[in-house]
C-alpha cells in the first residue's frame, strides 16, 4: 500500500492547488521532506501521514490505496448479506 503514497500524494496536493512548500509549512515539516515522500525517497512516517491527509481534507486510506480503487467491492458485499 505504501507503494501508492508518492503518486497519490501529488495528485491529491495539486487537485488542491498547494504546493509542496505551503503544505509542508501547513504541517510543520520541510518542502524537501514532502518532495522526498513524493518521489518515494523518504519513508513515510504514521503522524506525518495522518497530519499530510488532514491538511489535504481526506483519509489515510485515500493517500495510501490504489489510485482507481473505490468502496464498491466493500457494498457489494454488503449487498450479499442483506
Amino acid at each position: 500500500m505504501l507503494h501508492n503514497l508518492p503518486a497519490n500524494l501529488r495528485r491529491i496536493r495539486r487537485a488542491c492547488d498547494l504546493s509542496q512548500a505551503s503544505l509542508a509549512a501547513s504541517v510543520g515539516l520541510t518542502q524537501q521532506y514532502v518532495s522526498a515522500l513524493e518521489r518515494g525517497l523518504r519513508p513515510a512516517d504514521l503522524r506525518h501521514l495522518d497530519a499530510l491527509a488532514q491538511a489535504l481534507g481526506v483519509s489515510r486510506r485515500a493517500l495510501l490505496q490504489e489510485e482507481h480503487a473505490t468502496d464498491a467491492p466493500d457494498e457489494r458485499r454488503e449487498g450479499q448479506r442483506a
